[in-house]
């Protein structure tokens, strides 16, 4: 039970990183046009 829930705040913790690496890329993107 306490794997499952680590494991979701673990998904969590990887998509906000996703999600912040996806911002930044789109960001330099930008910059590039």
């Amino acid at each position: 039970m306490a794997n499952r829930i680590r494991n979701k705040r673990l998904e969590i913790k990887l998509t906000e990183e996703e999600k912040a690496l996806f911002d930044e890329k789109k960001d330099l993107r930008n910059v590039e046009i």
